[in-house]
């Protein structure tokens, strides 16, 4: 599996930045996770995005939501009332990839548009994510493993910020 350009990049500096012991349990976490949700039988994760005027960064964050190697995913794009060309690329998204549903309404503002999607998800799971945000390889098979070892109801992932070059834990 190949990564969106600017995904993959990022993914390899924040691993190399990682102290040597990190990387191992890094790779050996990624590797696990990826080989046991590689096939299907497993629970339906439903990925929800909230657009509003992110023309410009859509497409990564989609990206990195369909190269996810925890492939059993639907992701919902809720365009909300964009004045931008946002909400044709949702449409065209939906058309390449049969795991991407949109639903285009009047904006109402991110929690509303939050709930929308929400309400159409049909997943045991469920993740937010920013239209203006991309999701490392390999983070829904990570957390997905998590939940479904450990029994748990929610887990939580950690964020990098990027500001020109500079990448930092937030």
């Amino acid at each position: 599996m190949r990564l969106p350009g600017r995904v993959h990049h990022y993914a390899r500096r924040v691993y190399a930045r990682l102290p040597p012991a990190a990387q191992d349990v890094t790779l050996r976490s990624y590797r696990k996770a990826s080989a046991r949700f590689a096939g299907l039988g497993h629970p339906l994760l439903s990925v929800v995005m909230p657009v509003y005027n992110v023309e410009s960064y859509l497409g990564e964050a989609v990206d990195s939501v369909l190269s996810q190697t925890y492939g059993k995913l639907e992701l919902i794009l809720v365009d909300d009332g964009s004045t931008d060309t946002s909400g044709q690329m949702c449409d065209e998204f939906a058309r390449r990839d049969g795991r991407v549903r949109v639903i285009h309404k009047v904006n109402a503002g991110l929690g509303a548009a939050r709930n929308t999607g929400v309400d159409a998800a049909r997943g045991k799971y469920l993740v937010f994510i920013d239209s203006d945000d991309y999701a490392l390889p390999g983070a829904y098979a990570t957390m997905m493993a998590s939940l479904e070892e450990s029994g748990s109801d929610l887990a939580t992932g950690n964020v990098h910020r990027r500001q020109g070059k500079r990448v930092y834990q937030a």
